[in-house]
This record gives structure tokens, C-alpha cells and sequence, in this order.
């Protein structure tokens, strides 16, 4: 491989970093973005990730990447805990194809933070729609099950 080979093959990893990237940017503001229109909004994810995926796994903060592994069905799912064993500041969207991880999202609980009874599962694509809400007495999340 000459030189110019190389840096061409470089230049291509770092764009195809870059766009991923941006597209979990791009995913976390849209999220925000829904739950700043305030409860009572829909939040289809379907919307929001624009990308080929079959369901979504999602999970709260200090979830052990054991947990990640037997919800998805994938042994990759543990390299993207994300550090969030141990972070509370964050919950972790995995985005599958098939049987494998097609995206991954860190979502800050700032930009909106799903509700307890949701976390842990998968949901398929039809079905990953939820509801922004009032946070609940007793509860936590402000993204909810969708109302019906």
C-alpha cells in the first residue's frame, strides 16, 4: 500500500467516526428536543434513528454489563457498557440489526431519562414508541409508556 493508499484509508476511517458520531449527536438532540416540548408528546424512535434497526435495548444507569449481554443475545453488548456500571448520569440506547449492534447512543438524563419499568428491554422497532410525562410521584423519567 503507498502512502497516498494510506492516508486515503485514514481519511475514510476518521469520516466514518465522525458521521457515527454525529449521528448519536444528532439522535441524543432530537430525544431532548421532544422532551422539552413537554409532556404528553409522542417520542417514536423510529423518528429519531433514522438508520437500519430491528429493536432497541435500553438501560439505566449502574446496569452491569451482564445484564446488557442477556437482553440483547449478544456477547459484543458488553463492550458497550459505556461505563454505565457506574455512571448515573447516563442510560445507553443499543440500536440492533439482526444480530448485530447497529448503533449505540449514551443518552444524558439531562436530555431525557426513561422510566424504570422500561429499562432492561427490548423493544421492536413498531414498538419502540414511548410518551414524555410528568414524572410520577415516587417514580423517576420523564419518557414514559406510550399512552393509549
Amino acid at each position: 500500500m503507498t502512502n497516498r493508499q494510506s492516508w486515503a484509508c485514514a481519511l475514510i476511517a476518521l469520516l466514518a467516526a465522525t458521521l457515527l458520531g454525529c449521528q448519536e449527536e444528532a439522535i441524543v438532540a432530537m430525544i431532548g428536543a421532544q422532551v422539552r416540548r413537554g409532556p404528553g408528546q409522542q417520542l417514536e424512535l423510529s423518528e429519531v434513528a433514522l438508520f437500519d434497526w430491528d429493536r432497541v435495548c435500553l438501560f439505566g444507569p449502574y446496569t452491569p454489563a451482564a445484564t446488557l449481554v442477556q437482553a440483547t443475545g449478544l456477547p459484543d453488548a458488553a463492550r458497550t457498557a459505556h461505563s454505565i456500571e457506574s455512571n448515573e448520569g447516563i442510560a445507553l440506547l443499543l440500536f440492533i440489526e439482526g444480530d448485530r449492534i447497529a448503533a449505540e447512543v449514551t443518552l444524558p438524563r439531562a436530555e431525557g431519562e426513561f422510566a424504570p419499568e422500561l429499562l432492561g428491554k427490548c423493544y421492536s422497532r413498531r414498538d419502540a414508541v414511548f410518551a414524555v410525562r410528568v414524572v410520577p410521584q415516587n417514580s423517576s423519567g420523564n419518557i414514559g409508556p406510550p399512552v393509549r
